[in-house]
């Protein structure tokens, strides 16, 4: 094996990103992007409640996954158009966009299992294939593996 294909296995291998806990003390993996933005994996606080038949739709519960600040711009010929003060030099290209305080903008997604199981799915076939779809039989097969775990996990967690 090559010096580069051993980096790049144990690249593969490793843990991706920095553990830390939230406030809240939930789990979360702080990494930043090809651009530098800070991004972040975090267990959701949302709570895993049981319907009235006893069975719980995502047991696992939901996670968040995404940049952690929109951090909007707006042209800067454009920025001069509504009238907002222009930072000093040439007067082109991007500048920060001032929003309120009070405005929020969502920029991270909120998974739950199968949609978390869906983008891996996702997400392998492209580091298998280049491309995000798979054959058929591949994508059949995996989704018979995810109902065939979750069928498991519910028999197991009905046992005990």
């Amino acid at each position: 094996m090559s010096e580069q294909s051993e980096r790049m296995e144990i690249a593969s291998t490793a843990l991706f990103g920095e553990d830390d806990i939230t406030e809240r003390g939930f789990g979360l993996v702080k990494f930043r992007d090809e651009y530098g933005k800070q991004c972040s994996l975090q267990i959701s606080s949302r709570a895993v409640c049981e319907n009235e038949d006893g069975t719980v739709d995502d047991p696992l519960g939901w996670i968040w996954l995404g940049i952690n600040d929109a951090k909007p711009q707006i042209m800067k010929t454009k920025a001069r158009e509504l009238g907002l003060p222009l930072p000093p030099g040439e007067v082109s290209g991007w500048m920060p966009y001032p929003v309120p305080d009070d405005v929020l903008m969502t920029t991270r997604m909120h998974l739950n299992e199968a949609q978390v199981r869906g983008l891996i799915a996702r997400l392998q076939a492209w580091l298998e294939h280049g491309q995000f779809s798979t054959p058929n039989d591949q994508v059949d097969r995996a989704r018979s593996d995810t109902v065939e775990r979750f069928v498991r996990n519910s028999e197991s967690e009905e046992r005990t």
